[in-house]
């Protein structure tokens, strides 16, 4: 055979043909195994951002309520420091929070309850839901529609992200299938 003897096949030492085969089979599983847990733990680390909390409803709900009053106190003692547009962007910051984290629901609830506290504890007269320039009517309903807006757009994305979660489940179930198939193949030959 002499130089050109590594060009026949099968291999004339089939010993280290099986060898070799057979890391290369363990190399191509643990790739795979790691790849499958990576990808878990990428999808588990998104689930747990955009919302699939698995919370009950009413714990949701109760989560918002929560998260706009937490809002609303911690921007009571930077009333001196900021203007009120500023306080209305954190309000909807905690708004596009809780429709992200909780889903849409928390999101509306989180949005009527930001605009009612605004109004009720910064809008002068506070502490009154009564509102003496019209100017912040408008405010109020744009502060309304942006909220909803956000939640609605949340949604989508969460709608989004199950899609295609089951998408990429569906082609590692096609892709296992194929590859168990080929394999067959190449061992039947």
């Amino acid at each position: 055979a002499g130089f050109w003897g590594w060009l026949y096949w099968p291999p004339k030492n089939l010993h280290l043909w099986h060898l070799y085969t057979n890391f290369m089979s363990g190399l191509t599983q643990w790739l795979a195994y790691w790849q499958e847990f990576s990808s878990a733990s990428l999808n588990g680390a998104v689930m747990k951002l955009f919302g699939s909390t698995g919370w009950h409803p009413a714990l949701r709900y109760m989560a918002a309520v929560l998260l706009g009053g937490a809002c609303a106190v911690l921007c009571l003692p930077l009333l001196g420091w900021l203007d009120l547009v500023n306080i209305v962007m954190l309000f909807l910051l905690t708004v596009a929070i809780t429709a992200v984290w909780l889903g849409q629901g928390p999101g509306v609830l989180a949005a009527f309850l930001s605009v009612a506290l605004f109004d009720f504890l910064f809008v002068a007269p506070r502490f009154s839901f009564a509102v003496h320039d019209g100017q912040y009517l408008v405010t109020f309903l744009v502060m309304l529609l942006v909220a909803l807006l956000i939640s609605h757009l949340s949604s989508l994305l969460q709608q989004q992200v199950r899609k295609a979660q089951q998408r990429e489940q569906r082609t590692r179930i096609l892709y296992d299938c194929a590859r168990n198939f080929a394999g067959a193949m190449t061992r039947g030959q």
